[in-house]
């Protein structure tokens, strides 16, 4: 019986002695570095460059207090605390726009009160003195906006007019939500007496960043969980190419994978034919209409929720998770579930408000629908599918490369020494089954016979040194719906 060593050579070693390779091929183990990154703008920092964040003071120093990034690091480790997190800061487009609104005070108050104004979901409190003008509360609300420093926005008063100036140049600007007395008169907000407030949105920003050159600004560092604020066409694009699998990150060349998280304001009308307009497995778009949260800070919260979720279970369903630090919309804007669920068929996954006025996933989608010829497709639609798709090709790839480094390849029936690297067609096979068998103790796939019966492996007809695969896992499903007929007996 010949054992071949890594090491040790088979002859002419002749100094007396204990000698002791090792070769961690069978007892190799390990879990894959499960990165996010999050792309949005910058104020202060270089750009282009990605960057490991270990706090959010840190990300706060780096790229501004204000900046949209250092927002989405907060927002993302409100959901995501432990996981390790990057950012791909980009600089406001030199030729873009900021955009600009305002908010019109009137009074005088007439009694004390406080003044609550909510900016991109955050909570400016305001104080009012009974007698106060329009001016000096005008004033006011300017100082107390100047005070708030992670506010995405800058101000500045005339007489009794606050205009408030994104702090990004570019169309997410215009999605920067201002209102006041969010929570109502049960959480006692109400403006004080004789005070009224005349609010005109944000309108007017223009021109985002592109994302050319995303892909190789990422190289091929795997990130799993890609969050990123652009919604529109040319981003979406960019992003597609980036991710597809003919030459970008899921090709058979690179195998880095990842999965893009956005969000896109607006109504119900405006994001089904958003989502008519897209067919890409590696992309979730979410909506939630009326939410006051700005629309970077919400696709960081998701992607930290589905960084905790993925990584502790790559196959349980994604739905009914909490999204922390996204408001939910006023109970009139709420959809209905006809609504909710045309925009899923549709390829806009949702978000949806609870009683106590937390947010949650309502569904998890791609913005996957037909396949090639252009035929309705679900295979690709959820998700969670995608995820463990990633799952079982990484634990397929670690079996083959861990198990058979530097093997030779035979054909079945060769007779060789026991302990020889050799690796032969029903060899591999049975060890896709052990691996199978693992990842089904798991819970990421099921129907071993079936697995077999469909798994070929063979040596290549032309190469004789190449093992083609035809590895046909029968991924877990998810219990998503229950649908129960009750016929009661009386």
């Amino acid at each position: 019986m010949a054992i071949s060593f890594p090491n040790i050579p088979a002859s002419g070693l002749f100094v007396p002695g204990f000698y002791v390779d090792f070769d961690a091929s069978q007892a190799a183990y390990g879990a894959v570095t499960r990165r996010a990154i999050l792309v949005g703008q910058t104020i202060t920092a270089a750009s282009n460059v990605p960057t490991q964040i270990f706090s959010v003071d840190q990300a706060r120093t780096l790229f501004g207090a204000r900046s949209m990034i250092s927002r989405m690091v907060w927002h993302y480790r409100q959901n995501d605390p432990l996981g390790e997190v990057w950012v791909l800061p980009y600089a406001d487009v030199s030729g873009g726009t900021a955009a600009s609104g305002t908010i019109a005070v009137t009074g005088p108050a007439t009694a004390a009160g406080t003044i609550s104004l909510y900016v991109a979901g955050g909570l400016v409190s305001v104080a009012v003195s009974s007698g106060d003008s329009a001016n000096s509360i005008a004033t006011a609300i300017n100082a107390a906006l100047a005070a708030s420093p992670y506010i995405p926005v800058t101000a500045t008063v005339s007489t009794s007019t606050v205009t408030l100036t994104a702090v990004h140049k570019g169309t997410l600007g215009n999605g920067i939500d201002v209102r006041v007395n969010y929570r109502g008169l049960g959480a006692g907000e109400a403006l004080p007496a004789g005070v009224g407030l005349t609010i005109t949105a944000l309108s007017g920003g223009a021109t985002d960043p592109s994302l050319s050159g995303i892909d190789a600004l990422l190289g091929d560092v795997e990130y799993d969980f890609i969050a990123h604020p652009y919604a529109s066409a040319t981003p979406l694009d960019v992003v597609k190419a980036m991710l597809n699998d003919t030459a970008g990150r899921w090709s058979y060349l690179r195998q880095t994978f990842g999965h893009a998280i956005t969000f896109a304001p607006g109504n119900a009308a405006t994001l089904t034919t958003l989502g008519a307009a897209r067919n890409d497995q590696h992309h979730s778009i979410f909506g939630l209409e009326g939410t006051p949260s700005w629309a970077s800070d919400i696709a960081a919260a998701i992607a930290g929720v589905h960084a905790v979720a993925i990584r502790a279970d790559a196959g349980r369903p994604l739905q009914t998770l909490t999204v922390n630090a996204v408001l939910a919309p006023p109970v009139a804007s709420r959809w209905g579930i006809a609504t909710a669920n045309g925009l899923l068929g549709g390829g806009i996954a949702t978000l949806v408000a609870r009683a106590d006025g937390s947010v949650a996933i309502q569904q998890s989608v791609t913005t996957y629908q037909k396949n090639a010829a252009g035929v309705t497709d679900r295979s690709y639609l959820l998700t969670i599918t995608m995820y463990t798709l990633m799952e079982v090709v990484r634990r397929l790839r670690s079996a083959g490369v861990s198990k058979f480094p530097r093997a030779k390849l035979a054909p079945d029936g060769t007779r060789f020494g026991a302990g020889q690297p050799v690796c032969t067609p029903s060899g591999f096979k049975a060890e896709l089954a052990t691996e199978y068998s693992s990842m089904m103790a798991d819970g990421l796939v099921t129907d071993m016979d079936t697995f077999l019966a469909n798994t070929i492996v063979q040596i290549n007809s032309s190469d004789p040194n190449r093992l083609d695969v035809l590895f046909a896992p029968r991924l877990i499903a998810g219990l998503n719906e229950l649908a129960v007929l009750a016929q009661p007996r009386l």
